[in-house]
Parts: C-alpha cells; structure tokens; sequence
C-alpha cells in the first residue's frame, strides 16, 4: 500500500492551552475508501461495530480486529499533529458517508470530532452529518518487540497460498459451520514450509500446500482459518517485495505477518483447544460446585484450565485424541511430592486402583498423583468429576502417611 498523506487540523476552540479536544482529520478518498471497506469487512455479523486508529506525530495506525487477527495499515501524516493518542470510531457512520457522498465534490474527506461534545460529524460541502462517539475503548495490541525467529518467503507466493486456505472443499459457509472448520498446522524445516488444512472430519479431503521459505524459525505451528484466510487473500493488494512470518520466543501465541506499512497479528491456537476451552471454562464455573477456575482470554493457545476446589488445585488439561477424534479432558491433582519409588509404594497405590474404577493414581518424577480422564463429551459432568477427584485425592493424602 502506498504511504498518503492526511492531516489533523484544529479549529479556533484549540487556540488556548491545555489538550486538543477537537479537530479535524482529512483523508484522501482513495484513503478513505480503503478505511472503510477494511472496517465494514471485520464488522460484519458483530455489531455494533467499531475499529481504531492511533494518531502519532508522523502517521495514522488504522487498526481492525476479528476472531484471532489483527489487521493494521498505516498513513503518513504530513502535518503538525495536534491530537495524540487512540480514537474508537464507529463502523456504521463511515458506511454511510461512503454511501451519502457525491463522488463530484469530494477530492479530501473531512471528520469534525469533538471528544468534550462526544461527537463525530461528516463535514460535507453543502452539510454536516454527526453521529455520537462509540465507547473509547483500549485498541488491539499489534506487537511491537523484535523478532527472534521468523520464515520469509516472496509476495508473488501469497495468492497461490491464500487461494488454497480460503477454499471449502465440503460446500459450508463456515460462518455458520456447526462445529470449528478446521485450522491451518503449519511447519517449517528451515527449507519447505507446508501448510495443511485437514477437512476429513467433515466430510472432505486433507489440502496441503508446499513452497520453499527462508528464515530460522524451525518447528511447528496452527491457527484458526476463517479470518486469516480472507485477511491473506487480500494481502497481495499490499506486501510486495519479502513477506515475512515473525515470531518472539517471549510471545510464543503470537505472530506477526507483513511488512512497514501494512500488516496482520496473529493469535496461534490449537483446534481442539479453541473448540472445547470455553465450554471447560463454563461447565466448571456455572456448577454447583465451589470452583475456582482461572480463564484464558487467548484465542486456543493454553490446554490447561487451573481449577482450587477448596485447598486443593486441580488442573483440566485438554488432551488431543488420535486422528482429530476422542478429544478428553484429564484432571489431575498432585498428593505428595519428593516421594521415591518403592514396593510399599507400588502395592499401596494398586490397591487404590483396584477399588477405584474412575480415579487413578500415578507416580512420575517423584510426585503422586491422582487422575481421571473424561470425554469432553462429558462436559457438563466435569465439576462433579473434579469434586470426586479431589475427595478422592484427599482420602489417599491422610491415610498414605505412613507408607510414605
């Protein structure tokens, strides 16, 4: 995308010290039509809807978040900046100006916004249209720490991969999928970087895509496709030249896509993790139960949901099954710590297991353990599962003294 110029002009309400509460932005309306058409994309089918834009000294940072991306592109501006700072500006109202404008008197765009009013006007030759502010919220997070590991490949690459993520092998709008349409597993050997998306849970086939890439990341990782998919697509309108996948080791949930003026942040998740860690989290807080249950707001990433039921601290860990098929939940809550194998200790804890068809337990590096596995078919059965556990666990705790 190429750098435009936009200014920020205030008018004579700021001529008297203190911070500016009202000025006026000028896009050109080719820039403004890019806003907009990026807003009304990742608006769709969540209002009321808004996006963000950060103004610094020297350029305007249009941010747009949806699902696990954020997309980002920025603008020179060419002026002496008077407002700093974060603006939540609504997605209805840029519509509608694209709609209301006549494409005859407008060569520049101009917003009146006034934050003491809480107001945002259309400033058209012969009128002036407002609407009310949106909530001003904290904009997304694109990162900004230096990268530790990246794969890089070229631009010319990027229609033949975003063709292949964004195809629907088995007919479905995936908007409306029943169930999560499946993610993007990438891998990198330093040579090839593949790309799979495995459609046989549903009905269709497994797709897979292979280039060469550059860089040093070396390893594996997945993500959640819809929005990626459609955000890469369109990403050839902007990257030229290396488009790189950056990673931070500090930030191993996170990447980041594109190049100075345009790019994507990506929250990296886990299928099975994105399709049942709230349904955990929710079946566990709204029991009966007393539970404790420490949340995630990260988009499939953490498989172990922290539950304290009284003293003890259990931890529900969303386990893969074999072939994307007999996904269960294990709980697990250690006893004792710094115990070493012995006879005694094997006879004990077979004892237990014998007379236990649902709680385990287990030794291994020294701590004792008692577990249960459940099917995540069994989601609303998973606090009476860990209270179980966790009697259980206590009953062991006070009459296995003595063998220890």
């Amino acid at each position: 995308m190429t750098d435009s110029p936009a200014s920020l002009d205030s008018d004579s309400l700021n001529d008297t010290p203190g911070p500016v509460r009202r000025f006026q932005l000028e896009l050109f309306v080719l820039d403004f039509e890019k806003i907009n058409v990026a807003a009304v994309r990742h608006g769709v089918g969540c209002p009321p809807s808004t996006f963000h834009v950060t103004v610094n000294e020297n350029e305007l940072i249009w941010k747009f978040s949806e699902a696990n991306v954020v997309t980002w592109f920025t603008q020179s501006n060419m002026s002496e900046t008077l407002f700093t700072g974060n603006l939540t500006l609504p997605v209805h109202f840029f519509e509608a100006i694209d709609h209301a404008r006549v494409d005859s008197e407008d060569t520049m765009i101009t917003l009146d916004i006034d934050l003491d009013a809480n107001t945002l006007a259309y400033v058209a030759p012969n009128c002036r249209i407002s609407t009310t502010l949106p909530e001003q919220t904290d904009p997304p997070v694109v990162p900004d720490w230096t990268r530790t590991s990246r794969i890089f490949f070229n631009s010319s690459l990027i229609a033949h991969i975003a063709s292949f993520l964004a195809s629907d092998p088995v007919g479905t709008d995936e908007e409306d999928f029943d169930g999560v349409a499946p993610f993007v597993q990438c891998s990198f050997d330093g040579n090839e970087f593949v790309l799979t998306r495995d459609w046989t849970p549903h009905g269709g086939p497994v797709l897979t895509a292979s280039f060469e890439a550059g860089g040093n990341f070396r390893g594996s990782f997945s993500l959640f496709a819809r929005v990626f998919s459609r955000e890469i697509y369109l990403a050839d309108v902007y990257a030229t030249g290396l488009v790189a996948i950056e990673f931070n080791e500090a930030e191993p949930h996170v990447c980041r896509i594109g190049s100075s003026n345009w790019g994507l942040a990506v929250q990296l998740g886990f299928e099975h993790i994105f399709e049942y860690r709230r349904s955990l989290e929710m079946s566990l807080m709204f029991s009966d139960a007393e539970l404790e249950v420490e949340r995630d707001d990260r988009i499939g990433w953490d498989p172990v949901v922290v539950v304290t039921a009284g003293s003890r601290t259990v931890h529900a860990t969303l386990t893969p099954g074999q072939n994307g098929v007999g996904h269960y939940v294990r709980l697990s809550t250690d006893i004792a710590s710094d115990i070493p194998w012995s006879d005694a200790l094997g006879v004990e804890v077979n004892a237990w297991n014998d007379r236990w068809p649902s709680v385990k337990l287990v030794h291994a590096d020294g701590v004792l353990r008692a577990i249960a596995d459940m099917p995540v078919s069994a989601m609303p059965a998973m606090a009476d599962a860990v209270v179980d556990l966790t009697e259980k666990a206590q009953v062991v705790d006070d009459l296995i003294a003595a063998v220890l």
